[in-house]
């Protein structure tokens, strides 16, 4: 293998995302992949894109605001063919919070009004942020992987091959 061609295992959307920054970086880039798009876990998991569950991070705010400019620069966002959609999304809390700290790496973040709040919440949030159709999105990044020159192999790595019940 050449020192510019960098082998991804894995064609679900880390490794289609993180193969399609390398081709756009100049790196010739494969792909081996057991299954491929629509039948990979990306292709049925959920994909409201914002930085919940994460401890304070400065780097990952970084990424998350990285994350966000990528997606409208490359025009994701502009494109229903990409499955890709900015959506008002709102999160109820049962508890008072402050200002989650992630807030700033999102493009629009508010919190509701009193009146906003229905019974049996007393807090919450409202950000606009992606939200993906995986069942389009997967397509889409695949073949833009694809456009750009990647190269794709279904191919089972023994890596991901089940340890037998002696090595357990």
């Amino acid at each position: 293998m050449k020192p510019n061609h960098i082998l991804i295992l894995g064609a679900g959307v880390s490794g289609l995302s993180t193969g399609i920054l390398l081709l756009q970086a100049g790196y010739e880039v494969t792909i081996w992949a057991q299954e491929l798009p629509p039948n990979t876990t990306s292709n049925k998991a959920g994909a409201f894109w914002y930085p919940y569950h994460r401890n304070r991070n400065d780097r990952f705010t970084g990424w998350a605001r990285a994350t966000i400019g990528y997606l409208g620069e490359s025009g994701m966002l502009d494109d229903p063919m990409s499955g890709c959609v900015t959506k008002t999304m709102t999160e109820l809390l049962d508890h008072p919070k402050g200002k989650p700290w992630w807030s700033d790496a999102v493009g629009t973040y508010r919190r509701p009004r009193a009146q906003e709040i229905p019974p049996g919440y007393v807090d919450g949030y409202q950000i606009e942020a992606p939200l993906m159709d995986t069942a389009l999105y997967m397509g889409y990044i695949l073949e833009k992987f694809q456009q750009l020159g990647g190269d794709l192999v279904k191919k089972r790595s023994k890596t991901w091959a089940r340890p037998s019940k002696t090595t357990r």
